[in-house]
């Protein structure tokens, strides 16, 4: 049976190299560990280890809940381990239940296949953008381990019902399955549980084995509400392995240990669940939330967060975090704390040139009140272009004809920002419109758009209000 071979299989031994720092020790200075599930993993994590994160693909794009649980992996990663990114291709067919009060809606097959490579995407830009902002805040290449993304999928096809239950449902006890959180919640629940989410922690489960027995992966990563699933995993992996332990020393089974480490349940300050706005999940595709998005984002962070913040999503010496926190708490008018924030998450997650362009907007826009930075470096049309690719709403092409020589009221019709002249009439009157390059304030309907308001030729800032704004694309 395809599963029984599995088990005689001996991972491939690691290659050794030498680990930067105590990885466990890091995590824990920036609060980024809730549980791990012995405290050997401390000492453990002095050795190169292989350690993996996973996510199903339920939607089209990971979204900043996620990215919480890949810091501590890409911790690892930069410390000299080697970083597995799990996508889900056949756990996504059943669903986690852990932390939902309902059962997923099931979803086409055709979304299912496009989301795993979505997210096999996106697992990609993540670690290649995080090794680039690593090494340009001081960390050394060198010492840098590997990343590989998995889809388990690749070893759940050719599965059957009975080879699973014969190897690693007769190693799982009903009670402890029924104990997990995820589960008892759900059977005080109305809807209760249904038994395919019932059984998701089996199929999480032997994914850890299937990855510590193929890899030699021994650490698993997540959130804390994953504990259940992930303590699974240890346990299978113990009760697999017991032949094996018969015959060695207690230094080999130490060495062959696995381990869990949960990152706490972020909130904040006023107690409501992190990574959300207005109800909204913050994406981390930039065609579902842009650069700019997620730049504004964090830069909103309330003080009494912003510490906290900094301390877990970036690489920063926590010297530095502090130093910055409590210079904030001087002038927090000045908001050095969330502007710092808000520009190495962006640049972690979309790159150093979409951050770079995600605050210049954000000040051309929205100047603040101590003026624009006279060190600033003039955005370039291509790079506003660039930022705001995928954002559709706020980058508009139109034609010249439909653009330059017509009046703003008309114009801000054309473009959508209005629904008619009269509204545009009002919002100039009560000087809310702004455009051009210098994002002057419009004081006249009949004002024209001409060529020198646009950004090399290119490019027409407009602002609609407070908040909105618009960048249009002027083609021939």
């Amino acid at each position: 049976m395809l599963l029984r071979r599995q088990l005689l299989r001996a991972h491939r031994p690691l290659q050794i190299r030498s680990i930067s720092n105590n990885v466990v020790q890091v995590l824990q200075d920036r609060g980024l560990v809730h549980q791990t599930t012995t405290v050997s993993l401390k000492d453990a994590c002095t050795k190169p280890m292989t350690c993996y994160v996973g996510a199903d693909p339920s939607a089209p794009s990971l979204h900043i809940g996620n990215l919480l649980t890949f810091i501590p992996l890409l911790h690892f990663y930069l410390a000299g381990h080697t970083a597995l990114t799990l996508v889900g291709g056949a756990t996504i067919q059943v669903g986690d239940p852990s932390g939902r009060k309902t059962e997923r809606t099931a979803m086409e097959k055709q979304a299912q296949l496009d989301n795993v490579e979505k997210i096999k995407k996106q697992f990609e830009d993540i670690f290649r953008n995080g090794r680039e902002y690593a090494i340009a805040r001081g960390y050394s290449a060198d010492n840098i381990g590997k990343h590989e993304v998995v889809d388990n999928a690749d070893w759940t096809t050719g599965v059957t019902l009975l080879d699973f239950l014969g190897t690693v449902g007769r190693n799982v006890r009903v009670g402890q399955m029924l104990a997990r959180d995820s589960v008892k919640t759900r059977l005080d629940s109305p809807e209760g549980i249904s038994f395919s989410e019932f059984t998701y922690q089996l199929l999480q489960a032997y994914d850890f084995w299937h990855l510590y027995n193929s890899r030699g992966c021994k650490v698993q990563i997540g959130g804390s509400d994953q504990w259940g699933n992930i303590t699974a995993g240890t346990d299978l992996i113990s009760k697999l392995r017991r032949r094996a332990q018969e015959k060695e020393t207690v230094e080999q089974q130490r060495s062959a240990e696995a381990y869990g480490l949960t990152v706490p349940l972020l909130t904040t300050s006023t107690g409501e669940k992190f990574g959300k706005s207005a109800g909204n999940a913050i994406w981390l595709d930039p065609g579902m939330t842009s650069p700019y998005d997620l730049w504004q984002f964090f830069y909103r962070t309330v003080d009494q967060d912003v510490e906290s913040y900094l301390r877990v999503f970036t690489l920063l010496p926590l010297s530095k975090v502090a130093a910055v926190a409590e210079e904030h708490r001087r002038d927090p008018k000045r908001r050095i704390a969330s502007t710092l924030l808000a520009r190495e998450i962006t640049e972690l997650v979309h790159g150093k040139e979409a951050a770079k362009a995600a605050e210049y907007c954000k000040d051309l826009l929205f100047p603040p009140q101590h003026g624009m930075d006279p060190k600033a470096p003039e955005l370039k049309a291509a790079s506003i272009l660039e930022a705001f690719k995928n954002d559709k709403r706020r980058l508009v092409t139109m034609k010249k004809v439909d653009a330059i020589g017509e009046m703003i009221s008309k114009f801000l019709v054309t473009l959508g920002a209005v629904p008619s002249r009269k509204e545009a009439t009002r919002l100039i009157k009560d000087r809310a419109i702004r455009f051009g390059q210098q994002l002057n304030i419009a004081v006249d309907p009949k004002e024209l758009v001409n060529e020198e308001n646009l950004i090399e030729g290119q490019v027409l800032p407009v602002r609609v209000g407070k908040t909105e704004f618009y960048f249009v694309k002027i083609e021939e």
